[in-house]
């Protein structure tokens, strides 16, 4: 019986795989065991085809292919190259010695070419960890090279894995791309008005605070939203590992990348179901809170989302990450993301317009604003009216200087105040008078606990700012 180690994904993780090979006299058949997906039960056909197109021999007796553990589901195809070597390996065409000191995942094309998996930075991280050299298609090669302290080999075909395997191909690792994380500009800086708004979104970023903006149609609220990536410092390598990592799981990284240099913005439509901002379906995969991990969540028309789906953003954005459970599964996704809501005020969208008169009525404005109540509003730091731009202004030729708006908010202090811990906010020491300030008004519009915590927090990035 011969072994190969390989590896499945499970949420974002990777977990060991074992691939166990019996072959033996008896009416030619090949099956493969161990709680397994309709892509892996396919894999038959495709390492078939490959191996007799790569002009290796097909044994015609009875084989039997085990996954083991056998309690883990295995999904994907990324299992074909390390089926397709046991094989071999138990026809003597390759040492079984070599194959100790690999982790082999890929899929194989009929024609015995690789074709690129997803997951390769979390089969890194698994390798490095279990002190094994990683033997994946080249084009997740340079991915999975971007974790140091593994040596990647990326082969473009079944022939030139065997011939690694074997020793008569001399393939050098792969070398780490460079990480070059590029050069911000404050895109707020040449908007014309909206000087508070600003403000107040460089606030947001530096602090990781989140901001919900009301205002008429057309007054800037999407445009406004979709600056603040850029607003947020730099990422660094271990926050471009987390959300590379992320992507290449969910199967959204392309062929030959490295590391994702650029904070994600997920801006998901109104009709998204709960399972798709949250994480689910079968295999369970990241929902667009974990996509927009590292980054910016921006919710457009917050009030047209579905109210279930609203309710489930509040553990997320308490704890930075999200459970989900099912039947067989337990799966724990990152979700430290910035949520940019925005919403018209009713449903004509001119209630307090100063340009056009409001058509709905008070019933209609209650019925629209209903989901503004309640825990939720309570895990969001800032709220800001936004109004229209007179058309002068925004046809003026030059731009006012109270326009020019330096980034402040690229320089952050780590961490940021949204995100530190309710023991650190209270061991800060408030002035008498702020003390007194901050009592007298959350007396006088009803603040909770988290409210109060929320509102030093605030303090503190603006503190910050100020120097």
């Amino acid at each position: 019986m011969n072994k190969v180690n390989s590896c499945c994904i499970q949420g974002v993780e990777a977990h060991p795989v074992e691939i166990e090979v019996d072959i033996r006299p008896g009416i030619p058949s090949f099956d493969i065991v161990g709680l397994i997906g309709t892509a892996v039960r396919e894999s038959r056909e495709r390492v078939r085809a490959a191996l007799c197109n790569s002009r290796f021999e097909f044994p015609m007796r009875r084989i039997t292919v085990n996954l083991a553990p056998a309690g883990i589901r295995k999904d994907g195809a990324a299992f074909d190259l390390a089926i397709a070597a046991a094989l071999l390996a138990a026809q003597k065409m390759i040492p079984s010695s070599a194959l100790k000191n690999y982790l082999v995942v890929g899929e194989l094309s009929l024609s015995g070419d690789l074709r690129p998996t997803a997951g390769a930075l979390a089969f890194a991280a698994l390798a490095r960890d279990q002190g094994f050299e990683l033997l994946v298609p080249s084009a997740n090669a340079k991915e999975a090279a971007s974790l140091s302290g593994v040596p990647v080999y990326g082969v473009n075909s079944l022939q030139d894995a065997v011939d690694k395997l074997r020793g008569t191909n001399d393939i050098l690792p792969t070398a780490a791309p460079p990480f070059e994380p590029p050069t911000l500009q404050d895109p707020l800086r040449l908007v014309r008005g909206h000087s508070a708004t600003k403000r107040l979104l460089h606030i947001a970023a530096a602090g990781h605070h989140h901001v919900f903006l009301f205002g008429p149609p057309g007054s800037g609220k999407t445009m406004l939203s979709h600056a603040l990536p850029s607003l947020m410092p730099p990422l660094d390598e271990k926050e471009a590992a987390s959300i590379t990592n992320i992507y290449s799981a969910a199967g959204l990284l392309g062929p030959h990348q490295g590391l994702l240099a650029k904070r994600p913005l997920r801006a998901p439509h109104h009709s998204i179901t709960r399972s798709g901002l949250t994480g689910g379906g079968h295999p369970i995969r990241p929902g667009e809170i974990t996509l927009a991990h590292q980054g910016v969540l921006v919710l457009d028309e917050m009030l047209e989302f579905s109210n279930t789906s609203l309710q489930a953003l509040r553990e997320p954005l308490e704890t930075s990450r999200i459970t989900l459970t099912r039947a067989r599964q337990r799966l724990e996704f990152p979700a430290q993301f910035l949520l940019a809501a925005n919403a018209n005020p009713c449903p004509c969208g001119y209630l307090g317009s100063e340009v056009r008169p409001c058509q709905c009525g008070p019933r209609q404005i209650r019925g629209y604003q209903r989901k503004l109540c309640g825990p939720l509003m309570e895990r969001i730091d800032l709220f800001h009216w936004i109004q229209s731009i007179p058309s002068e202004q925004l046809t003026a030729n030059d731009l006012d200087e109270a326009d020019l708006v330096s980034p402040k908010a690229l320089v952050r202090s780590k961490p940021p105040a949204g995100l530190m811990s309710d023991s650190a906010i209270q061991a800060l020491e408030l002035s008498t008078d702020g003390r007194r300030f901050l009592n007298r008004a959350a007396e006088r519009l009803g603040l909770s606990n988290r409210g109060c915590m929320r509102t030093i927090r605030v303090a503190h990035t603006i503190a910050a700012l100020g120097d």
